[in-house]
């Protein structure tokens, strides 16, 4: 068995996993506003609880830049913390190897293997949520690229747009991640208020929502045009006001790509962060 870590920037979600099968899950709030050691300190705390002899190893998804050589998080501003070298403390600490990697690509992972992208060979997958991210699997495995491969939401889909919280302009990202989302609905409400608001037919938060797609739909045509993938799978929290955004970013999608039509589909599992980490 392995125990797989979702590590967010609010909860750190943790599974014991045995072939794609959580068996036992907890989270526990990440505490990120109080430093380095204690989100490592909250880490630990989270596997010790799942530990037994049955466990082999442990799996990571963290957001940020990731060394894949090392296992070193590089960076990472949603949990305020850099050079941070988790699988080597976990060995340290637990005496369990471990591996980890982006949470965007264990999302990719966890989806292909055991969920909606089941089956394919080439897939994208793309989780909207405070920010953008995505994974990548071609011929069956996950890329990286030298450490940061596919990197969709920093995509530019409109020269000199919005700035995006990068500090960069007219990424996918300052279109449908939160602080896009809030800038089209003119109001700082959470993208989940708006999802209920879209539910109550308030005509702002559908025409919200349409335009989503819209900007959705252009960042995928260009992840279509870019890796041909058998399909496309869309997760993450945002990923709830499917209903309102798919048929607009479907629209987009059929007018804007060249390829023969890729299968656009909504993430299967609910917990595809830690699946995907427990089989990296």
């Amino acid at each position: 068995m392995i125990i797989g870590v979702d590590l967010g920037g609010t909860f750190i979600k943790a599974g014991l996993v045995d072939n794609g099968r959580i068996l036992r899950k907890i989270a526990k709030p990440t505490e990120a506003e109080k430093g380095k050691q204690r989100v490592i300190r909250n880490v630990l705390d989270c596997i010790a609880e799942l530990q037994s002899d049955k466990v082999e190893s442990v799996g990571i998804g963290s957001p940020g830049q990731i060394d894949h050589t090392k296992g070193v998080v590089l960076n990472s501003s949603n949990l305020q913390i850099s050079n941070v070298n988790f699988p080597g403390i976990i060995l340290q600490e637990l005496n369990l190897p471990a591996k980890i990697d982006n949470d965007a690509n264990c999302f990719a992972l966890g989806e292909f293997l055991h969920g909606a992208g089941e089956g394919a060979r080439n897939m994208v997958g793309i989780t909207m949520g405070t920010g953008i991210g995505s994974g990548v699997i071609i011929d069956c495995r996950l890329y990286t690229g030298r450490n940061a491969a596919a990197e969709l939401g920093h995509t530019v889909i409109k020269h000199n747009g919005e700035m995006c919280a990068c500090g960069r302009k007219g990424h996918l990202e300052a279109y449908t991640g939160t602080r896009g989302i809030q800038k089209l609905f003119g109001k700082k409400l959470s993208p989940e208020d708006i999802f209920k608001l879209a539910a109550k037919r308030n005509k702002n938060a559908l025409k919200t929502w349409d335009s989503v797609g819209n900007y959705l739909g252009v960042g995928i045509a260009n992840a279509i045009h870019t890796y041909d993938p058998d399909v496309v799978v869309i997760g993450g929290s945002v990923a709830k006001a499917w209903r309102f955004f798919s048929k607009s970013m479907m629209k987009t999608v059929n007018e804007l790509s060249l390829l023969p039509k890729t299968k656009i589909v909504k993430a299967s599992l609910a917990d595809a962060g830690v699946i995907g980490a427990a089989s990296l």
